[in-house]
């Protein structure tokens, strides 16, 4: 891995291309385990993203809007957003072939990528990626898509794993012999905060908000009441000094497109 001395980006080398990114899966022999739908418990995390975009949506006066999440594995976040916000039409993007001939019930899904779909300008109230914006390939042109697509005062909402998380999990799971502790082992790509704002630039949008969350819910008692503690407390911190967001397990982010 490497990283960008002026915003900090850690990432693999060779870069993962859209070109390479649009034949993966004419090649699929099958994502690693918690890669799109592997084994974890997404539910509480989502529910905290829904919350967020009920929190900085409530405002807008759209009767009917619409909400696109790439990467919408088996459909499970149209589900805890229907139950948090009425109203909401939606669609999704997953070209993951495991989910060719699921159920979306009333959600339209592409079996594309973002890329190939080729959505009209300004056409989604909300944009969703969860636990998935690290894969991007061309991650710069993939947000300027994103915010090409969507609507003035829509919102493009976001997660990432927090950097000195990543180490600080990376070290005390070695020290316990703990599993997927690896540092930097998963994604092309691991953002800090001046790197999501190097893809922002040029682009018409605010920040609307960037909240801590705990991220995947362990099983374990302990270490499910531990990662609670600890997210806890880096709340509180964040509040003081912005820096301490980078030890959040997840970060969210909510950008308005103005």
């Amino acid at each position: 891995m490497n990283r960008c001395d002026s915003c900090g980006l850690v990432f693999a080398t060779p870069l993962w291309t859209s070109a390479e990114a649009d034949t993966v899966f004419a090649n699929y022999r099958g994502w690693p385990e918690g890669i799109s739908g592997g084994v974890s418990d997404r539910s509480a995390g989502m529910a905290q993203i829904a919350r967020q975009i009920h929190i900085h949506w409530r405002d807008q006066a759209t009767s009917t809007p619409g909400l696109l999440d790439i990467g919408c594995a088996d459909g499970e976040f149209f589900r805890v957003m229907a139950a948090t916000q009425d109203g909401f039409q939606f669609s999704g993007v997953e070209p993951d072939p495991k989910w060719q001939h699921h159920d979306y019930g009333n959600a339209r899904v592409y079996p594309v990528t973002l890329r190939q779909c080729q959505f009209p300008d300004a056409h989604f109230d909300v944009v969703t990626i969860l636990d998935a914006f690290c894969y991007f390939p061309d991650p710069k042109a993939h947000v300027e898509e994103i915010m090409r697509i969507l609507k003035p005062g829509g919102l493009f909402v976001f997660d990432i794993p927090g950097q000195h998380y990543l180490r600080l999990r990376g070290l005390v799971g070695s020290w316990f012999r703990l599993g997927r502790t690896q540092t930097f082992a998963a994604y092309p790509y691991y953002y800090a905060h001046p790197s999501v704002l190097a893809l922002l630039a040029g682009t018409p949008h605010q920040i609307k908000a960037i909240v801590v969350d705990r991220g995947t819910v362990q099983d374990h008692p302990w270490l499910k009441a531990g990662l609670q503690g600890y997210t806890g407390i880096i709340k509180r911190g964040a509040d003081q000094f912005a820096s301490l967001r980078e030890f959040a397990p997840k970060l969210i982010y909510l950008i308005r497109k103005v």
